[in-house]
């Protein structure tokens, strides 16, 4: 089986999403990023804020992710998503971006999903270091009790 890792273009972003998308379909789990919004902030934003990465398995689009990369750090906002073949994809796509981002001078690469156990786990075999993070929500009377109750039917 043949592998091959590359950044894309905007036209990978549509894959990338859909694929991202139709995983939270089968874990019936809503999405609600457009690919729009992906692709007008590749297009917005300063060449190389927004990189889409794809693993290509005998040619054909097998898994990708979308980092946001700024200041230094790197996200990994979107993608990643379970692939279809028997192949480390994600293992290897996180790989080739490390690489090429610390070549480009990038210090800090967040997972994301920080409170997901799945994806905690996951995170776990790198030995990251833990850095805390904080949520600070504030809203009229109305908006606190629509947030409460979305997080509950989220969890």
């Amino acid at each position: 089986m043949a592998y091959e890792i590359e950044e894309g273009g905007v036209d990978d972003i549509d894959r990338i999403v859909d694929q991202v998308r139709e995983r939270h379909a089968e874990q019936d789990e809503p999405f609600c990023l457009e690919n729009a919004t992906v692709r007008d902030l590749y297009d917005a934003l300063p060449e190389g804020v927004i990189r889409p990465y794809v693993c290509r398995v005998d040619g054909s689009y097998s898994g990708g992710f979308v980092t946001v990369e700024f200041g230094g750090r790197a996200i990994r906002w979107v993608g990643a998503a379970k692939p279809s073949v028997d192949l480390p994809v994600n293992d290897l796509l996180d790989w080739a971006y490390v690489t090429d981002a610390m070549e480009r001078g990038v210090t800090t690469y967040d997972l994301a999903g920080a409170n997901n156990q799945r994806i905690a786990q996951f995170k776990a075999k790198f030995a990251p270091e833990l850095v805390p993070y904080y949520a600070l929500e504030n809203g009229n009377r109305t908006m606190t009790a629509l947030s409460k109750l979305y997080g509950t039917l989220r969890s």
